[in-house]
């Protein structure tokens, strides 16, 4: 079965030529096209979620993209092992 995952590409190139990507592992669609409506009605938690990680910085492109593909092209993809960032503070 197909699974799509919302991909952002940062703006800015890195040093070594390479590109900073925010992977969305949660939600995931079943077609580009309910991918991309999805990004496309919710701009504000996309922008939200990624600033968590990368600040203020620029968005330059969102994409949904096949999570097969994603495997492929991204070095490290591992769902399996993602561990989310904590929120908040423990007391």
């Amino acid at each position: 079965m197909l699974k799509v995952l919302v991909v952002v590409l940062m703006a800015g190139i890195m040093e070594n030529g390479g590109r900073d990507l925010y992977v969305f592992t949660k939600p995931t669609f079943t077609s580009i096209q309910a991918c991309t409506e999805w990004a496309q009605q919710n701009p504000e938690q996309v922008v939200w979620t990624v600033a968590q990680s990368y600040g203020q910085r620029p968005i330059d492109m969102v994409y949904c993209v096949d999570e097969e593909q994603v495997k492929r092209t991204v070095p490290g993809y591992d769902p399996d092992s993602y561990v989310p960032p904590k929120v908040g503070t423990s007391i």
